[in-house]
């Protein structure tokens, strides 16, 4: 019994986890950031926001997106290439 309580919240540890983890990478999605930022653009225009609500939207979505940038240029940074080594043989003619 104790066993298939701890596998029954070990799974349900693990749900919530990627949950988390989907709701994380749906909200600093870049393209996700530029439409919320575009439908904020709208709803200014039309009126439904004011200047102030407008500003703060666009100053997350900016920030998200610097984040979102700096994340991957530090990530194709970080990336390396170890040294490769490559040898050719059985071509050499002995003298």
């Amino acid at each position: 019994m104790f066993l298939l309580d701890r596998m029954l919240i070990g799974g349900l540890g693990f749900v919530m986890d990627q949950i988390a983890n989907a709701a994380d990478k749906a909200a600093n999605d870049e393209d996700t950031v530029r439409q919320n930022l575009l439908a904020a653009q709208m709803r200014f225009e039309l009126g439904e926001i004011d200047a102030e609500e407008f500003a703060e939207i666009e100053s997350a979505a900016l920030a998200s997106l610097r984040r979102s940038s700096a994340q991957r240029k530090q990530a194709i940074e970080s990336a390396t290439l170890g040294d490769v080594e490559v040898e050719f043989g059985g071509d050499e003619e002995e003298a």
